[in-house]
C-alpha cells in the first residue's frame, strides 16, 4: 500500500547518514521502516533478513539494566559481563564472538581498533530513542566485524512542535541512582534535542572471591547528546548528532596481591555531520562525515602506573540510491582511518580502509530479491570482497519465506598485529620456578572469515506473529593466541589463524496482542562448536529463552519477563562449567497524567545466584522506581 512515512519512521531513517532515501514520502512503507538490513529504508515486512526494533518505550522499561543486560532478552542475543555497569562486557549474536558484533551509533562505527570489540558498556540507555539488531552477516553492507550481525544505535531526535521538555529521575538498590533531562523540538525548516543524564551506583564486588579487594567495585555515568537538522528545502537535509559519555567503573583485579583502587575510567564519544539530498525524482544522495572516539585508562594494580588506549575511527561515506523501473540501486563509497595510541611504541598505529559497495533490492509479484557486494581495500593486509544474496517468496497473505547465503570478515586488531614485544621474567623466587614469559602480535595473521546459510519461514497475522529461521554460519582462519615453548625456559604467546568454527542454530519467535494482553516469545537452539576440536565456543550457551507478557489496565502497564539460559564454559577448551539460569523480572508504569508517570522494575525477583564469567558476581533481586515527565 502506498502511505506517508511517519515521522518516526523518518527521523530514524535520517538518522543513517547512507540512508539517502530518508527524505522520500512516496517510499513504499510498511508500519515500520527500518534501515540497517539494506542501508535503504524498507518496510520491516518486506525484509529478507532476521532483524528486530526496539522502541523507545520499551527502553524506558528498562529500569537500571545495562544495554548488554536489555539486549539479552532479544533472539539470539547472549552477553558476559565481569562485574556491574562499566565494566568488560561482551555481546554474542548467533554464537558469534564479541568482537563478530558491530555496533553502529547513528550510521558511525564505534569500538576499540586495540581490542578489535564495541564497547557496550559507555552507551547509556537513557539517550538511546530506537534500537535495530540485525543478526546474520552483514559484511555485503559494512565491511569488518559483521559476521555475528550489526547492532545500530539511534540517539534521540527532535519532532514537530514544542520545545518540549522532559525529564526522569530514579533510585534503587545496590546505591544506584540516575538523572536525565532534556529539550527538544522543531518545526518545518529545523529540528532540534539536546539531552544529559548522570547516574552512579555503589555497586557490589565484582569477584565472587576478591581475595585482593573485597569491597564494593562502583560506577558513575556522565552523558550528554544532541542532534539538529535544518530543511533548506524539500528533499534537501543537513544536520548534526554528536553522544559522549564519561565513565569510570572500579572492578576487582585477581593478579593484584594487595588492596588497590583498581578501576577503568573511559570516555566514548560520536559525532556525525551529513547533508541529504534528492538530486532528481529518482536519485537521492548523501554524503557523512563521522568520527567515533574509544578513550580507555586503567588501574590495573598498586604497582603498576595508568595504563591507556585509545582509538580514532573517522568515517567518511557518499552513498546514492536510485530507484528503477525494477527495484532500487544503492551504490557508496566509504572511506575508514582508524589511529591508535596505547602509550608505548607500536609499529603501525594507523590504517586506512577504502570500500565500494552495491546493492540491488527489487520485488516482482509475490518475489523479493535482495543483492549486494563490497569490496573493502585495507592499507595493511589483503582485501576482502565479500557479497550476499537473498531470494523470498510471499506465499499468501500471512506467510512468506526466504533463504540467504553471504559472507563475512573480520579484520585483524593492532594488538593482534603489531602488539610489541613484552618480557615478564619468572625466578624461582617470586613464582617457584624459573621462565621468561613473551608476549607480541604476528603481522601475517590474515583476517577471520565467514559464510552464512539461513532459510527463514514468517507468519504475520493481524495481532500476531511467528517465525522460525535456521541458520549455519562457518567461521575460518579464527585468531587466538596460544602459548608455544621454542626453547627450554621459554614460552611465547602470540596470535595465529590456527582454529574454525560452526555456528549453527535454530531461532523461534512469536508475538500476540490479545484485547489488553501482550505476550512475547523468543527461544534459540545454537550449536557454537570449535570444528578441529568439537569443544563448546567459551561463553555461549546452547539454548536460551526470553518470555515477555504485560497487560493494559487503564493508567496502568504491568508485566514480568523470564530470562532463561543453558549451562556454557566460561573458558576454552571447555573449562569452567557454568551452570544454567533462570531470572524473572517485574516491570511497571503508571501515567498520572498526560505529562507525569511513575516507573518501576525489578529484577532477578527470586535472587537467583548464577555466573557469566567465572567467579564473576552478577546482581542479585535489586528494585529501582522513578518519575517521569514527558509531555504528550
Amino acid at each position: 500500500m502506498n502511505i506517508r512515512l511517519s515521522a518516526t519512521a523518518v527521523a530514524v531513517a535520517a538518522a543513517l547518514p547512507f540512508a539517502s532515501g530518508a527524505l522520500a514520502a512516496e517510499e513504499k512503507t510498511g508500519d515500520t521502516v527500518v534501515v540497517t538490513a539494506t542501508r535503504m529504508p524498507t518496510p520491516i515486512n518486506e525484509l529478507l533478513s532476521d532483524l528486530t526494533v526496539i522502541e523507545r518505550e520499551d527502553i524506558e522499561l528498562a529500569g537500571q539494566s545495562t544495554l548488554a543486560e536489555f539486549l539479552a532478552a532479544q533472539a539470539s542475543v547472549q552477553f558476559s559481563q565481569a562485574g556491574g555497569p562499566g565494566t568488560t562486557t561482551g555481546i554474542y549474536l548467533r554464537g558469534g564472538a564479541a568482537s563478530h558484533t558491530l555496533i553502529l551509533i547513528d550510521g558511525v562505527r564505534t569500538g576499540s581498533a586495540t581490542l578489535g570489540e564495541p564497547i557496550p558498556q559507555n552507551i547509556p540507555l537513557s539517550q538511546i530513542e530506537r534500537i535495530e539488531v540485525l543478526r546474520g552477516p552483514a559484511s555485503a553492507l559494512y565491511g569488518s566485524d559483521a559476521i555475528g550481525g550489526v547492532i545500530q544505535v539511534f540517539t534521540r531526535r527532535g519532532e514537530a512542535g514544542g520545545p518540549r521538555v522532559d525529564a526522569f529521575v530514579g533510585a534503587g538498590s545496590y546505591g544506584r541512582s540516575e538523572a536525565t533531562a532534556g529539550v527538544s523540538g522543531g518545526d518545518q525548516r529545523w529540528s532540534y534535542n539536546l539531552s544529559g543524564g548522570y547516574a552512579e551506583s555503589e555497586g557490589y564486588s565484582a569477584r565472587r572471591k576478591a581475595v585482593a579487594d573485597p569491597d564494593k567495585d562502583g560506577h558513575r555515568n556522565t552523558n550528554f547528546a544532541g542532534s539538529l537538522a535544518f530543511r533548506p528545502a524539500d528533499g534537501h537535509e543537513v544536520g548534526m548528532s554528536v553522544l559522549h559519555s564519561d565513565q569510570r567503573a572500579w572492578y576487582d583485579n585477581q593478579f593484584s596481591p594487595l588492596p588497590a583502587n583498581v578501576r577503568s575510567d573511559s570516555v566514548a564519544s560520536t559525532l556525525r555531520l551529513y547533508s541529504l539530498n534528492r538530486i532528481t525524482d529518482i536519485w537521492d544522495s548523501s554524503l557523512s562525515f563521522g568520527r567515533s572516539i574509544d578513550d580507555g585508562r586503567d588501574r590495573f594494580s598498586a604497582f603498576s602506573p595508568e595504563a591507556h588506549f585509545t582509538t580514532v575511527q573517522d568515517q567518511t561515506v557518499w552513498q546514492n540510491t536510485f530507484r528503477l523501473p525494477i527495484g532500487r540501486v544503492m551504490l557508496g563509497y566509504e572511506y575508514l582511518e582508524q589511529n591508535v595510541d596505547t602509550g608505548q611504541p607500536i609499529a603501525v598505529d594507523k590504517r586506512s580502509v577504502g570500500s565500494v559497495l552495491a546493492g540491488w533490492q527489487g520485488n516482482f509479484g509475490r518475489n523479493r530479491l535482495q543483492a549486494n557486494l563490497r569490496h573493502d581495500d585495507n592499507s595493511r593486509f589483503e582485501d576482502k570482497t565479500t557479497g550476499s544474496l537473498a531470494y523470498g517468496y510471499q506465499l499468501n497473505d500471512q506467510w512468506r519465506v526466504h533463504a540467504s547465503y553471504g559472507t563475512s570478515f573480520a579484520a585483524p586488531t593492532f594488538n593482534d598485529l603489531y602488539w610489541p614485544e613484552d618480557v615478564f621474567v619468572c625466578t624461582t623466587a617470586i613464582c617457584g620456578f624459573d621462565m621468561s614469559f613473551i608476549t607480541r602480535g604476528n603481522p601475517e595473521v590474515k583476517p577471520e572469515e565467514g559464510r552464512n546459510r539461513e532459510l527463514a519461514l514468517h507468519w504475520e497475522g493481524a495481532h500476531a506473529a511467528a517465525s522460525v529461521t535456521y541458520f549455519n554460519n562457518k567461521v575460518r582462519n579464527l585468531i587466538d593466541w596460544q602459548s608455544t615453548f621454542p626453547s627450554p625456559g621459554v614460552s611465547l604467546l602470540m596470535p595465529s589463524n590456527v582454529s574454525a568454527a560452526k555456528l549453527e542454530g535454530v531461532s523461534l519467535s512469536g508475538r500476540a496482542d490479545v484485547g489488553a494482553w501482550h505476550a512475547s516469545a523468543n527461544i534459540d537452539f545454537l550449536k557454537a562448536r570449535d570444528e578441529g576440536t568439537g569443544d563448546h565456543l567459551q561463553r555461549r550457551a546452547d539454548r536460551t529463552a526470553t518470555f515477555r507478557l504485560s497487560r493494559s489496565m487503564g493508567q496502568l502497564l504491568a508485566g514480568g519477563e523470564l530470562v532463561a539460559s543453558g549451562a556454557r564454559y566460561s573458558s576454552n577448551g571447555e573449562r569452567e562449567r557454568l551452570g544454567g539460569y533462570g531470572i524473572v523480572n517485574l516491570f511497571a508504569r503508571y501515567a498520572i497524567d498526560r505529562a507525569w508517570s511513575l516507573e518501576g522494575r525489578v529484577n532477578n525477583l527470586f535472587d537467583k545466584k548464577y555466573e557469566l564469567i567465572k567467579d564473576y558476581n552478577t546482581p542479585g533481586a535489586n528494585v529501582f522506581v522513578g518519575v517521569r515527565y514527558a509531555p504528550k
